[in-house]
């Protein structure tokens, strides 16, 4: 067991820019086609990610899912806010944190669907009060960037 029996990869440099608090897809999303009954799907992903608000604190996440279905959630709080990804501005006064990040993520799919699995991404940020937003993919012109993902089919 544990054979790789099959490799494929996506990537995307689109930028992806959320000021709600719903998720929504990064545009990093890969397929997977004739996947064996009893295999396992591994996922690793490496999502550029970019917060950004006019206040001194703000937090975010990511989830990775299979489909519809989510099979990896960020950290949250009891209602349910990601803050896996934040960040603070504890000394003096600031009127603006932005910060700019790769996010990796490694998860072992041991249940996907037998034939075609598509992967994906999204991202949500925790608020959208002051000028909040959450990017995928972060162009400002200057900086440009590229996320990628990778599926390995693994056999049982």
């Amino acid at each position: 067991g544990g054979k790789i029996l099959q490799v494929v990869g996506a990537t995307t440099d689109t930028q992806v820019n959320v000021t709600n608090t719903d998720w929504t897809d990064t545009s990093l999303t890969c397929t997977i086609n004739s996947v064996l009954a009893d295999s396992k799907v591994l996922i690793m992903v490496d999502q550029v990610i970019h917060l950004e608000k006019s206040a001194t604190s703000h937090s975010g996440g990511m989830r990775l899912l299979r489909g519809s279905t989510s099979i990896h959630n960020p950290l949250t709080t009891t209602d349910g806010n990601p803050y896996e990804i934040s960040m603070d501005w504890r000394n003096g006064s600031m009127d603006r944190v932005s910060y700019i990040l790769r996010q990796p993520l490694t998860v072992l799919d041991a249940s996907p669907d037998t034939g075609s699995n598509t992967y994906k991404t999204q991202i949500r940020q925790y608020d959208s009060a002051s000028s909040a937003r959450i990017r995928a993919q972060f162009d400002s012109g200057t900086y440009n960037s590229t996320s990628n993902i990778i599926l390995f089919e693994v056999a049982a």
